[in-house]
């Protein structure tokens, strides 16, 4: 299994790798009208990682301005990540930036929030970011060529779901904010009488979601250095069986999900099937932070990692 660890000493390496060679492959015989372009079925998973996603909006701004905006058969989006997906698909991937700077501010993230009686993060106003301030063209995503596939956590079984956003009857963009509710920090969200939460609670691998959709070549954007690690503390895992149970989750959810040992919670790919993570170096951002230009530095140097391996 080839990984993308994304470092500037591995960047040439990361280039010679399979699912870089085949994306590259796929998008010139896109170009040239070669119909074995079907040979090769690449996807693209955007995770989450809150305000830490200024790092996928750099890949999906580099990959729309290469012109790669069609060439993954299959865009899979979680949490933060489901917003980078849908403006990446309907071309509005200028707009990220500019939706940064919305999110980024006492609007949207408020810690005086909970003296209130309020939650800490206001999906009200984040849900008026995607239909009035930068409104999201759903139709334009529509038409793309490629499959959309927003994930997120059905709150009374704990399980993660992926929803098609090809399907007209959905609204992305209530999809996008209930992939991004996070446990504790804002309520779930109900969409035709389910109540869903954040994509990264439930969607543990979105990986194998994406095999089951035939994929070939998968490259998953995480917004966690590499090195990170993806098992919470002893703190931490009782702190979440506190806030996750008073969300509602079963306590089989809690013993399944917390640990995550496995790194992006992959386990096993077929030896037919080309991986690669693309990660940052290093994350200066937190979940929750509001430094603008501090996103604006991470999504800079994101897109010039991601045309250099991809041009």
């Amino acid at each position: 299994m080839e990984r993308l660890h994304a470092s500037t000493l591995e960047q040439e390496t990361a280039a010679d790798t399979s699912v870089v060679k085949n994306i590259r492959l796929k998008k010139k015989m896109l170009d040239s009208g070669d119909p074995k372009h079907e040979t090769i079925k690449p996807a693209i998973i955007f995770e989450g990682g809150g305000m830490r996603g200024a790092y996928q909006h750099g890949v999906g701004i580099a990959l729309a301005e290469l012109g790669m905006g069609e060439v993954f058969d299959t865009v899979v989006g979680l949490s933060n990540g489901a917003v980078t997906g849908a403006y990446f698909l309907s071309g509005q991937h200028e707009q990220c930036i500019p939706i940064l700077e919305l999110l980024a501010n006492s609007e949207f993230i408020d810690f005086f929030n909970p003296v209130r009686g309020e939650k800490i993060l206001n999906m009200r106003y984040m849900e008026k970011v995607f239909r009035k301030f930068n409104p999201l063209d759903q139709e334009a995503v529509r038409r793309s060529r490629s499959n959309f596939f927003i994930g997120m956590t059905e709150l009374r079984t704990g399980k993660g779901v992926y929803f098609d956003m090809k399907d007209s009857s959905r609204d992305i963009v209530t999809d996008i904010c209930a992939s991004s509710s996070v446990p504790g920090l804002t309520k779930p969200i109900t969409i035709n009488g389910v109540k869903y939460s954040d994509a990264m609670t439930g969607c543990v691998n979105p990986v194998d979601f994406a095999l089951e959709q035939g994929c070939t070549d998968i490259l998953v954007v995480s917004n966690k250095p590499y090195g990170e690690n993806n098992s919470p503390s002893m703190f931490k895992r009782l702190f979440l069986r506190f806030v996750l149970r008073g969300y509602g989750y079963p306590s089989e959810f809690l013993i399944a999900h917390l640990p995550r040992r496995q790194p992006n919670g992959i386990n096993f790919i077929p030896d037919s099937v080309n991986l690669g993570i693309l990660r940052p170096k290093d994350m200066p951002l937190g979940r929750l932070s509001r430094d603008i230009n501090m996103m604006k530095m991470v999504v800079n140097q994101s897109k010039m990692q991601s045309k250099s391996l991809f041009s």
